[in-house]
């Protein structure tokens, strides 16, 4: 017995959904002095943001800043409230 062999039209469908993912951005300052090291020279690091669509779909917009520094106040032995930064 032999196989019989020929060609057929075979259609494929498929539904791109559009989507976009970023990557889980890491930035590692390691070790950072405010007092000595860094009180002149500010300690910089960069990272890559990888951003990634499905065809036809485009990011919007992506927003960066240089965020909100956190200020402690210490009130030291004559009652004035100096800002730790």
């Amino acid at each position: 017995m032999v196989a019989a062999t020929g060609t057929r039209p075979l259609t494929v469908n498929a539904n791109v959904v559009g989507n976009c993912q970023v990557n889980n951005l890491t930035i590692n300052f390691g070790n950072y002095d405010p007092l000595v090291s860094n009180a002149a020279t500010p300690l910089a690091q960069q990272s890559a943001l990888i951003i990634k669509c499905t065809k036809g779909v485009q990011a919007t917009s992506i927003d960066l800043n240089t965020g909100s520094p956190v200020v402690v106040f210490a009130e030291n032995n004559i009652g004035y409230r100096l800002p730790i930064v």
